[in-house]
């Protein structure tokens, strides 16, 4: 099996945190997987859980860091590449910068476009 040296790194800081921090640590790990693998709003079936886990995954990655996908796509190029409608994974990119306080350079110059247009609508 190959090894990640960065995820080496980072699990080998973890021995030198506090019981506190580590507790504290395990917590905000707990709260992502479960924000990961439980629907927010009254969806019960499990026939598509796996496709909603799959979607939040990577609605949240590209909130983190679209750094995180090769040629570093917009959130509509993402979609397309995955075969899925842009709006199945911007609902969970939005959440999780709602939820986590994410926002990657790509969401502030979207932002900032959309200000620009209404500003103009306006005068």
């Amino acid at each position: 099996m190959n090894s990640d040296p960065e995820l080496d790194a980072a699990l080998a800081e973890l021995a030198d945190l506090s019981p506190i921090q580590r507790q504290q640590f395990a917590f905000a790990l707990e709260r992502l997987f479960r924000w990961l693998v439980i629907p927010k709003q009254g969806r019960n079936g499990t026939r598509n859980a796996a496709k909603g886990i799959g979607h939040r995954t990577i609605g949240l990655a590209w909130a983190l860091s679209p750094d995180l996908f090769e040629d570093r796509p917009s959130l509509r190029a993402l979609a397309k590449r995955f075969g899925v409608h842009p709006t199945q994974l911007s609902i969970h990119a939005a959440r999780a910068t709602r939820d986590f306080g994410l926002m990657n350079r790509e969401q502030g110059y979207q932002r900032m476009k959309l200000r620009a247009t209404a500003v103009k609508r306006v005068t």
